[in-house]
């Protein structure tokens, strides 16, 4: 099996990242091996054992204790060999595209882990231990089978990016507003009905996109959000939104497409840094549209 040099800069492609992703550490420039048995006589630090039909990870990967990159990302494995779990120096572990349906308790013994991926699996619940991985900084849950998330993950206080999209989440737990450095929450195209208050606290969030939820109404002190950036709400239920959402002073991107507004908050015009507004899909009046329009005369509006 041949060996690849490889400047690992795999943020953005490992994980389909989002900018918050820049800010975190990925393995230094090193040898990559695809074979476990070079990896083994070189005791390597990075292996990728992507796509080469697996249904189970190698027992031998307890013989790379200093490993700290493992792709295993489309492959058939249905479930967690102990071999994983003893590698105590894992920073990135990518099994994207498998057929997991769980995440076993014992995760919390690799407390070394900065990123894992564990989208497009089946996995229907996550252990609380996951919450113990301190320094996790990107946790990548899209596509699964997920109806609930455990509030120990409010106690990942490294964490930077959590993404949850298509799911089948009815809430989102009290617990986040501990998250201090989260800055992107990508949880569309689940079944989210409300949110908790206590998200308002995340004072460290850029980017929010809740579209295609359920939810009838957004907290009324969203407008503390203060570093939000861009805030995708799309294909929800809203009818109105909150007045405090005006003091948004960062906002760039506001998408409220496919919802059930008639009107705008009065303060509009407060958004002085929003470019794009996306409102198709509402019932708007053509007074309403006018009025929009005047109180954002730089911002790019589409009804």
């Amino acid at each position: 099996m041949k060996k690849m040099i490889l400047t690992l800069v795999l943020a953005p492609v490992f994980f389909n990242g989002t900018q918050a992703l820049a800010q975190i550490p990925t393995p230094k420039q090193g040898m990559v091996y695809t074979s476990i048995q070079q990896a083994i006589v070189n005791q390597g630090t990075l292996l990728n054992l992507r796509n080469q039909e697996l249904e189970e990870a190698p027992t031998e990967l307890a013989k790379l204790p200093q490993l700290k990159f493992l792709n295993l990302m489309k492959n058939g494995l249905t479930s967690w060999n102990p071999s994983i779990l003893k590698l105590k120096h894992l920073e990135v572990l990518n099994i994207r595209q498998n057929k997991l349906t769980d995440v076993p308790t014992q995760i919390d013994q690799l407390g070394s882990l900065i990123r894992l991926n564990l989208a497009k699996n089946n996995i229907e619940e996550l252990p609380a231990s996951l919450g113990k991985l301190k320094k996790l900084r990107l946790l990548h849950l899209t596509k699964n089978q997920l109806i609930n998330l455990p509030a120990s993950l409010g106690k990942l206080e490294s964490l930077k990016v959590l993404d949850v999209d298509r799911n089948k989440l009815i809430s989102i737990p009290t617990t986040f507003h501990k998250l201090k450095n989260l800055r992107s929450l990508i949880a569309g195209y689940n079944k989210i009905e409300s949110l908790p208050k206590e998200i308002c606290q995340l004072t460290q969030l850029d980017k929010l996109n809740l579209e295609h939820n359920l939810l009838k109404a957004l907290p009324e002190n969203i407008g503390t959000m203060q570093a939000l950036q861009a805030l995708i709400l799309s294909g929800n239920q809203l009818k109105v939104l909150p007045e405090s959402i005006t003091k948004l002073s960062k906002l760039e991107l506001l998408i409220l497409s496919n919802n059930q507004i008639e009107k705008m908050p009065r303060q509009l015009g407060q958004l002085k840094g929003l470019r794009t507004l996306i409102l198709s899909g509402n019932p708007l009046s053509e007074a309403e549209k006018k009025r929009i329009q005047k109180a954002l005369p730089r911002c790019d509006i589409r009804f």
